[in-house]
């Protein structure tokens, strides 16, 4: 694929400012660690504000030193969410405002953005405004809009800044994101931060007591950590669905690479990490992204594998890999199992069918609701307004399903930027697999494409248009869209 010349000449020259700052890089974060662990066992700070402290630090400090690795510390905090400040207006969770690592990671990025643009002597990039971006765009300013008749109140209020923070994720990734190398790299980050997130979702399932703390700083605002062991499915620093697909997406991304890449260490690291990955997936027991998986690996699998040549073997590789994996599943879960027996604890680490059944009869019931709201107030073209869905359906926090959240809150507006999100992404696979030559770049892209179907199957029974996920793989797609009209511009006047 076509790289303009200044983004692989930047590429290069922040890859080399960066081996060159390696050792204050280290010096860094050994001395903060040292210096957090230090009050941290001499009970001088709690472990809450201690956790925000090397945020905070670490985030300002490296931007400082090379602001290309912008993009990596947005990919980092999205799974940070036991971590958070609250304001609270009132005892209903509807009536508190919640900033997790994401909201004030994305706010320094910003605030380091746009310093850069003011203050860049050098030759700006001539970049080709992405057609992508305009329904994104569009629903921005609509949901921002919607706050003025929203009823959601004080909950709107927080979608909204979640909503302008998710936003601004999806704008700076696919700003960072300037070449193929970027891109690659932003996805080895991603693998490598999912790896972090599972080593915790397995502490999760020890056997354990919970850990709950909040510190209060001043009048109704405070910041709290939570973090659970002892647990029937395994979460960690996340919720287990956001868990489950953000390993996902890893998983598929992993694979891609590994299909591509010549270099032995490299394929043994990818293919280890797939394999703790999938095991970390299956103690979340979670269906939907568990259905998005597979269709994920349906998709990518033709174009990382000759399935002429190598089908059986693949499929025996593949076979004796889930034996080994669901067999060493069963046995831990099988060891928990009398663990917590004995303790007096849960009686069943798995999610029964009858359970799940339950689950699919409430979302549906879910659904049915807020359309009959949508109805019976007859805001179709306006619709409930940002959070309005969740105020209808309160105690319940969301209506479950993505697409039903984006229709029902953002009206007829949500389902034309919906369905032009949903035309855009199609032509682009189109146009990946028809056009672009067989290569790493290709199957890089379409490894992307895969990670935002997870997303989109796994949406159909949760999340809202909130989730953070689907807002980061959208960047990483608008920043692969920029790709090919630069590489369509090349090619059309290689050819004339």
């Amino acid at each position: 694929m076509y790289n303009y010349p200044i983004a692989v000449h930047l590429n290069k020259k922040s890859n080399a400012a960066f081996y060159k700052q390696l050792p204050v890089f280290l010096c860094f974060f050994i001395c903060l660690v040292t210096f957090l662990f230090t009050f941290y066992f001499l009970n001088l700070m709690p472990i809450t504000v201690l956790s925000w402290g090397f945020i905070l630090f670490s985030s300002v400090f490296i931007l400082s030193m090379n602001r290309h690795w912008a993009g990596y510390m947005l990919i980092i905090a999205i799974p940070l969410l036991n971590v958070q400040f609250m304001y609270m207006l009132g005892p209903n969770v509807t009536q508190q405002i919640f900033l997790k690592p994401i909201n004030i990671v994305v706010f320094i990025v910003l605030c380091a953005f746009f310093f850069e643009r003011m203050t860049n002597k050098y030759q700006q990039v001539k970049r080709v405004f992405p057609v992508f971006h305009l329904p994104i765009i569009v629903l921005c300013m609509w949901g921002i809009i919607s706050e003025s008749w929203t009823p959601a109140g004080i909950f709107g209020i927080d979608m909204g800044i979640t909503f302008i923070t998710n936003a601004s994720l999806y704008f700076l990734i696919s700003y960072y994101a300037n070449s193929v190398e970027a891109l690659k790299k932003t996805m080895l980050c991603w693998i490598v931060m999912s790896v972090f997130v599972a080593v915790f979702m397995f502490v999760s399932i020890i056997p354990g007591a919970k850990h709950m703390e909040t510190v209060d700083i001043v009048g109704n605002f405070s910041m709290f950590s939570f973090f659970e062991m002892g647990l029937m499915r395994a979460e960690g620093l996340t919720d287990r669905s956001t868990a489950a697909i953000f390993i996902s997406v890893a998983v598929l991304s992993a694979a891609g690479l590994a299909s591509t890449t010549q270099k032995t260490k490299y394929k043994v690291f990818l293919f280890l990490a797939i394999a703790f990955l999938m095991f970390a997936f299956f103690f979340t027991q979670s269906k939907a992204p568990l259905a998005g998986l597979l269709v994920g690996v349906l998709f990518i699998t033709p174009f990382i594998i000759n399935l002429r040549k190598n089908l059986i073997r693949y499929v025996c590789y593949i076979g004796i890999s889930f034996l080994l994996i669901f067999g060493t599943f069963f046995k831990i879960i099988g060891y928990l199992l009398q663990y917590t027996a004995a303790k007096g604890g849960v009686a069943s680490r798995l999610v029964s069918s009858s359970a799940a059944s339950e689950a699919v009869g409430d979302r549906f019931e879910y659904w049915s609701n807020v359309f009959n709201q949508l109805i019976y107030n007859g805001v179709y073209l306006s619709g409930f307004g940002i959070g309005g869905s969740t105020h209808y359906l309160h105690p319940v926090p969301h209506p479950h399903n993505i697409y039903i959240s984006i229709v029902c809150d953002f009206g007829l507006v949500g389902f034309i930027v919906l369905g032009a999100v949903v035309f855009f992404v199609c032509n682009d696979v189109f146009y990946t697999v028809k056009k672009l030559p067989v290569g790493s770049t290709r199957t890089l892209l379409l490894c992307i494409y895969a990670g935002l179907i997870v997303v989109g199957v796994s949406s159909l029974s949760d999340f809202t248009y909130s989730f953070t996920i689907a807002w980061a793989l959208l960047g990483l797609i608008a920043a692969a869209h920029k790709h090919i009209q630069n590489y369509t511009l090349v090619h059309n006047e290689t050819v004339t």
